[in-house]
């Protein structure tokens, strides 16, 4: 009578072991979500990665990136060469660091190839608008001939006032999405307000569901993504967004443009020229890249490229 209680007993134990051995091995192979939230760049950030296992010091290294280029490119002292540096310097020529000469070179280029609707001098009229100085009051020299790079990280000093919202974000999303993507991690989110940067799968195993909005708040229909970038554009981003470069006046002719291509830089670059035009205007510009748009009329109409699977809430 003992041994067979024995014999249960052992049997017993073993089930349980058995049963706990799994269930190690199932949470081992089971998706994970890991998350992290900074604030840098005026904005805030959240990174999301769908992983089995994960080295946590990959988010040490990815903050450490966002904290660079914010100091970089910030407009507030510090003791940095940074940008506040550059528009505030007294000295016939000024050196700036490395990177932050490259954004600046970027800037100048986006100018040529948005046909001036990208235009890095645009820093006084950001501030008088913040000042609630706006229409006949505006007086400002946005020429972007005013910024004359010299080479070896050197810029002449010259009436610019340089204001790098419309680059900085997306270069450094394209570098933590590539730094990911290095680091073998294929499933992820990079959510940067209007900027969003997606890997493979989300936490369900499916292309991610983006939400294409109208409003701050509500959304107006929805797309499925796999390793994209979509930005978009509307008055919900900031008043001073939607600040013509030309006629440095708002303007507001769509609630919503969002782009979406391999590249958030490219996504920015090309939202920030659509917003800017009709849209038969835009898809004409659009044929010079691997991209494609949405548009969200003043009326809630919705006009989008034909290459998107687009879904109406």
């Amino acid at each position: 009578m003992h041994k067979k209680v024995n014999i249960i007993i052992y049997l017993i134990i073993a089930l349980l072991l058995i049963y706990l051995i799994t269930m190690n091995l199932i949470d081992h192979f089971k998706i994970k979500e890991y998350e992290h939230y900074m604030d840098y760049l005026d904005t805030e950030i959240s990174i999301k990665i769908y992983s089995r296992s994960m080295d946590e010091k990959i988010f040490d290294e990815i903050e450490n990136i966002y904290k660079e280029y914010d100091m970089l490119t910030s407009n507030k002292e510090s003791n940095v060469y940074n940008l506040y540096y550059l528009n505030n310097s007294e000295e016939d020529i000024i050196e700036v660091e490395p990177k932050l000469y490259e954004l600046i070179k970027i800037g100048l280029d986006y100018y040529n190839k948005s046909e001036g609707l990208i235009n890095i001098n645009m820093g006084c009229i950001y501030d008088l608008y913040n000042n609630y100085i706006v229409g006949d009051d505006i007086s400002c020299d946005t020429n972007i001939n005013n910024i004359e790079l010299l080479g070896e990280n050197k810029i002449k000093k010259n009436n610019f006032n340089i204001n790098l919202d419309n680059i900085k974000v997306s270069y450094v999303n394209d570098i933590v999405s590539n730094l990911l993507k290095e680091k073998g991690y294929k499933n992820y989110i990079i959510d940067v307000t209007s900027n969003k940067i997606v890997g493979e799968k989300d936490f369900n195993s499916k292309p991610f569901s983006i939400g294409i909005q109208y409003d701050e708040n509500s959304i107006i229909g929805t797309i499925n993504l796999k390793n994209k970038s979509i930005v978009s554009k509307g008055s919900f981003n900031g008043f001073k967004d939607i600040i013509h470069p030309k006629t440095l006046l708002p303007m507001n002719n769509y609630l919503n443009v969002s782009v979406i291509s391999d590249s958030d830089m490219l996504s920015s670059f090309l939202v920030n020229v659509l917003y800017f035009k009709s849209i038969e205007e835009g898809e004409e510009f659009l044929k010079n890249y691997e991209a494609e748009a949405i548009w969200v009329l003043k009326d809630k109409t919705v006009k989008y490229t034909n290459n998107l699977d687009y879904k109406t809430i």
